[in-house]
């Protein structure tokens, strides 16, 4: 069952919230050892929480949507007080958290039941869940490849049946990769529309947001119903559930299987685009090739900048903070941090003035197409500590920087090429979150290896009702891929 269906059965006394929580923890405890999504588990305070939780006198317009369902928050700013909240990281190990965060809250007005933590990389700054502090995350589908990042964890968890649902965030990617990777649907809300904290409604200007991922759209868009924030142009537009249950209009969708320098597709991936591209074209859509007019390049060195910033801004919090295990954190997140205090401040501000030139010609493409059709990654299968490097490489150039600067450091040869894999993998999925765009990843294909591929489909401003529509006609139209079909845990 979806959280939908099981929040249904709760009211209607198939079963109690006590047993479904029991049960949540029996799949955790037979499919967590092989898989390590989930890092940190509170028994005792769910388990009372769920015996607790009575149905009674509860209506289907007055419930919440999710009353009694299991859940898992993510350790990476979803934090539940009195609980541990490390953010991936051994430098924050046995951080115990003072408040619940604010989306953490609203989940469960939403009625969801929080178990425990699923797993992150360090900072949320990899597409891949593979921390010195938790570990890697293996893939539901096969041991030793990747389940995504950076909430790897949580999509691990949800295909795999230890819950129908798990919070994720997303600055990058960090939804749609893993998402495409296990086979669940991942959807990124546009900026602004999940409030981030009491103090910032927004973070990067919204290229940060949170959300869930879900093995059904109608999951998935009930949710963004109970917690986003509603803004003026909002006042006569339809709810994201009832969009998916109208489905889409006829839509003017575009797809693209190239971007930067170099970065096709491969054969698996670009077949899952041309596959559902036809597939929209049965449907009555017009779809034809085509995409943006961005700089690729200069974008792609322009979201680096901004992350090795964001890194920089993690490890200064530390330092506030009077850590004494700064030392604890992994060489790559230091790296990062080294490179984002060495960028000018002219150099950061330019690449955010540069946003306002991407989002023009995202405009210019955008009056032409209503949806952008694109792999989420560009490569299927990727094995764990893929973008990985060794400790001696990342200390050489951490000793480099201060002699070469990060411009002559970022353009060695060796330090290009492993740049360059990094973008072939995701060539895109971060212009959703600097232009402040809704976007999905919707599991509609299988490998010839038998794993599962994830499309993306991006929209507009404050079109997400529309994505959801397009998502749930994709879901009716079936079969999807590989997850549909059976559970990853009996391959």
């Amino acid at each position: 069952m979806d959280a939908t269906a099981m929040a249904q059965s709760l009211r209607q006394g198939d079963f109690s919230a006590a047993e479904l929580m029991a049960a949540a923890f029996a799949q955790i405890d037979a499919h967590n050892p092989r898989l390590n999504a989930v890092v940190a588990q509170w028994r005792e305070r769910a388990m009372h929480w769920a015996r607790q939780f009575s149905p009674t006198g509860m209506t289907l317009d007055g419930r919440p949507p999710f009353a009694g369902v299991p859940f898992l928050l993510k350790d990476m700013h979803q934090q539940l007080a009195g609980e541990l909240h490390c953010l991936g990281s051994a430098a924050w190990r046995g951080r115990v958290a003072k408040d619940s965060s604010v989306i953490t809250q609203r989940w469960m007005a939403a009625g969801l039941l929080p178990l425990g933590l699923s797993n992150a990389c360090e900072l949320g700054l990899k597409p891949q869940t593979e921390s010195r502090h938790w570990g890697a995350v293996h893939n539901p589908w096969r041991r030793g490849l990747s389940a995504g990042g950076s909430s790897g964890g949580a999509a691990a968890a949800v295909a795999s049946g230890m819950v129908p649902m798990a919070g994720g965030n997303d600055v990058g990617g960090s939804i749609r990769i893993p998402a495409a990777a296990c086979g669940v649907f991942g959807f990124k809300p546009g900026r602004g529309r999940v409030s981030w904290s009491h103090e910032a409604e927004e973070v990067w200007r919204g290229a940060a947001v949170h959300h869930v991922l879900t093995r059904s759209v109608r999951d998935s868009a009930a949710m963004l119903d109970a917690v986003r924030m509603r803004q003026a142009r909002d006042a006569d537009a339809p709810s994201c559930l009832t969009a998916a249950q109208r489905g889409a209009k006829p839509l003017r969708i575009a797809f693209s299987l190239a971007f930067g320098p170099g970065q096709v597709a491969d054969a698996d991936c670009a077949e899952a685009v041309r596959a559902t591209a036809r597939r929209l074209q049965d449907m009555g859509h017009l779809v034809e090739e085509a995409g943006p007019a961005l700089a690729w390049p200069d974008w792609q060195a322009q979201v680096e900048q901004l992350m090795c910033l964001i890194a920089r801004e993690g490890v200064s919090e530390l330092v506030a903070q009077g850590a004494k295990r700064v030392r604890s954190l992994e060489p790559d997140t230091r790296l990062a941090a080294a490179l984002g205090a060495a960028i000018p401040a002219r150099r950061a501000a330019e690449a955010v003035h540069d946003w306002h030139r991407h989002e023009k010609a995202w405009r210019r493409f955008n009056e032409r197409f209503d949806v952008w059709l694109t792999p989420v990654t560009g490569r299927t299968g990727l094995p764990l500590g893929a973008f990985s490097a060794p400790d001696w490489q990342v200390h050489v150039a951490r000793w480099l920087l201060p002699w070469i600067g990060a411009e002559r450091l970022l353009s060695l040869p060796s330090v290009k090429a492993r740049r360059h894999s990094l973008w072939c993998h995701v060539p895109c999925t971060p212009l959703a979150n600097w232009l402040g765009l809704p976007a999905m990843s919707v599991p509609v294909h299988t490998s010839a290896q038998g794993l599962p591929v994830g499309v993306q489909c991006m929209a507009g401003e404050g079109r997400e009702a529309e994505l959801f529509g397009l998502a749930a006609d994709l879901e009716r139209a079936g079969p999807w891929g590989a997850p549909m079909a059976h559970s990853p845990c009996q391959l």
